[in-house]
């Protein structure tokens, strides 16, 4: 897995990048760092 940036949203962060099978993801967490919602594409 690589992350490829960081993005500040209003009330949360998202990460994204791209795994080793070259599949996109958003990984989404709120303001204290928390885990929110995994998006693969």
């Amino acid at each position: 897995m690589q992350a490829q940036g960081f993005d500040a949203l209003q009330g949360s962060q998202e990460m994204y990048g791209r795994t080793g099978r070259a599949e996109g993801f958003t990984c989404t967490f709120d303001p204290q760092g928390l885990f929110l919602h995994l998006s693969m594409r």
